[in-house]
């Protein structure tokens, strides 16, 4: 069992061989994860300065239509 090539050999080299595996996987899946964490925050970004805008334009337009001739603000 304990000779070279037995079977003991065997399972040690399956079971490293499962470990490296794990390990790579491991790696890419931090990887993914970083990326999809980018994409994630630019899209936030992207979405926080769109609503900022928004705002603005909401602001923007109360004021103008406050202003109008006949508005029921009196």
């Amino acid at each position: 069992m304990l000779e070279n090539d037995s079977l003991v050999d065997g399972r040690m080299d399956g079971i490293n061989a499962s470990i490296k595996n794990v390990g790579t996987r491991r790696e890419a899946l931090a990887l993914r994860l970083d990326m999809v964490e980018r994409r994630i925050r630019a899209q936030f970004a992207a979405l926080d300065s769109m609503m900022a805008s928004m705002s603005a334009t909401s602001s923007f337009m109360t004021r103008q239509l406050a202003n109008l001739p006949n508005s029921n603000n009196n």
